[in-house]
């Protein structure tokens, strides 16, 4: 008789409404706690910048700090995910749990960086970050519900899987360990990473699946000093593979409809699939221009584009001799842009990668002249 659902029960206990009320908390809070986690990852990005600018009147300890500042932020960018898990979410346990998260992370960095060097605690940086988003993804991503960087499965937009604002997180992490392993190994690496980003059961996001599969061609083409033409055909050609392979995952192993399934079902041959995307892309134009402010991690990742390609002396200076250090923070910036291309909330897909990036640029630069200082 109850074919078409449970039937209904009186019960004693409360009315469940513990993930609305949950729901309510996240709404107070991600707006002011997002802002100022982006005006604090522009604060420490100015200060490194700085410190790197007059770095000659400043003594090694103030570069030291200023390093420290700039490689909290991939920690910053991990926390805002993780206090998805916090059993309340107020002021004080936000704030003190990303500081926790922050401090830890840094305090592991600095630890290795001490006995192994910037780049081997670059790696061990990325390594653990993707551990963690590891244990996120097997487990369903329950810190997405109501996590405080943007993205929650609650606001409508994406009800399981992986947010889009967690790909540049992925890319940044992937690269720092890419670098310090061999190109082939970093290679698969970013494939395995773009399988669970994209498969039906552990991520869900094509955007994401194909920005991976994007940088996994990119690296293996630059680390093997090709022409920037065999590049594109390369990473043209791993990105249709490995999307195409997902596309199929999504399509016939799933039972369950998925944002790729829908996808698929909505368009129609080559040109309704680019005719969809122009949508997707004028989408997140319009989200940049309800809030100008997501333009930062836009210009800014093409700013850093072309200091990485033109670099200044200092910069410069962190690349002599690293040249797989060098590839792997245009890779991330390059990886950035396709995010932006492939998500209707380009934005947010860009802005973690931008973060990456940025921190990677200056703690290694400020290290660097530290050393220089030191001789």
């Amino acid at each position: 008789p109850y074919d078409a659902g449970a039937p209904i029960e009186r019960t004693g206990e409360p009315a469940p409404l513990d993930l609305y009320e949950r729901y309510l908390q996240q709404r107070r809070l991600a707006v002011p706690v997002a802002a100022a986690a982006w005006g604090l990852m522009l604060l420490f990005g100015l200060a490194g910048v700085l410190a790197l600018a007059f770095r000659r009147r400043m003594p090694p300890r103030t570069l030291a700090i200023a390093g420290a500042l700039a490689g909290s932020l991939p920690w910053l960018a991990l926390g805002l995910l993780l206090v998805g898990h916090l059993p309340s979410l107020t002021y004080a346990t936000v704030v003190l749990s990303l500081l926790a998260v922050m401090v830890a992370g840094v305090a592991f960095t600095r630890w290795v960086q001490l006995r192994r060097g910037i780049f081997l605690a670059l790696a061990a940086c990325g390594a653990v970050i993707l551990v963690v988003l590891g244990i996120e993804a097997a487990l369903g991503w329950p810190a997405a519900v109501t996590p405080l960087a943007g993205g929650g499965q609650l606001d409508g937009g994406r009800f399981f899987g992986m947010p889009n604002v967690e790909i540049g997180i992925v890319l940044g992490s992937a690269m720092f360990l890419a670098h310090r392993i061999r190109v082939g190994s970093g290679f698969l690496l970013l494939v395995a990473c773009a399988f669970v980003c994209g498969s039906p059961w552990t991520g869900s996001n094509f955007g994401a699946a194909i920005t991976l599969f994007a940088a996994a061609g990119m690296w293996l083409g630059i680390r093997r000093r090709r022409p920037w033409w065999i590049v594109a055909l390369i990473t043209g050609a791993i990105t249709a593979i490995g999307t195409a392979v997902v596309a199929l995952m999504h399509r016939y192993l799933s039972d369950r409809s998925t944002h790729v399934t829908a996808f698929l079902e909505e368009t129609d041959g080559v040109m309704g699939a680019v005719e969809r995307q122009l949508e997707r892309l004028g989408v997140g134009f319009d989200l940049i221009a309800d809030n100008p402010l997501a333009l930062i991690p836009v210009v800014g990742t093409l700013a850093l584009l072309v200091v990485v390609l033109r670099p200044p002396t200092a910069i410069a200076h962190s690349f002599d001799g690293h040249d797989a250090w060098r590839d792997a923070v245009l890779v991330i910036l390059l990886g950035a842009i396709v995010a932006y291309l492939a998500e209707d909330t380009g934005a947010a897909a860009i802005g973690f990668a931008f973060g990456f990036a940025l921190s990677g640029l200056i703690e290694v630069s400020l290290d660097t002249a530290r050393r220089m200082m030191t001789r």
